[in-house]
């Protein structure tokens, strides 16, 4: 488990620098054009990278960090519920981001085994 939440980590990282340093490239990939509002999209990027550290910090005992993987699974959650379903199906947003949001829901999987097997750490801080 921990292996993949580093892989999660670097995706994250990578994922959200690449926005932060480089954010027209993905739309002008896609062949749409850019936002007006770079600046947002940038802090977006910036955010995602930010996940990623707390990834790389929760990898290291994933069932006493739990709450980090916790704030993880719902962002993957509603990231793309929220890109999909306002943007895409809204038509605010290109088809082409959806394989964004598929991105997204390939690590509910597993982060919500992560959560499953820190039980015992989420039962003990209910309880205390």
């Amino acid at each position: 488990m921990k292996k993949i939440i580093i892989v999660s980590a670097i995706f994250n990282l990578v994922i959200g620098l690449f926005i932060t340093f480089f954010p027209d490239m993905l739309f002008n990939i896609l062949k749409i054009p850019p936002p007006n509002y770079t600046p947002l999209w940038q802090i977006l990027g910036m955010t995602v990278a930010v996940v990623g550290v707390g990834f790389l910090i929760a990898a290291k005992d994933f069932k006493k960090n739990w709450p980090i993987i916790f704030l993880g699974f719902i962002g993957k959650l509603f990231g793309p519920v929220i890109l999909g379903i306002s943007g895409i199906i809204k038509g605010q947003l290109p088809q082409a981001f959806l394989p964004l949001c598929l991105c997204d829901f390939f690590w509910l999987f597993p982060f919500g085994y992560a959560l499953y097997l820190s039980k015992a750490e989420i039962k003990k801080f209910y309880l205390s």
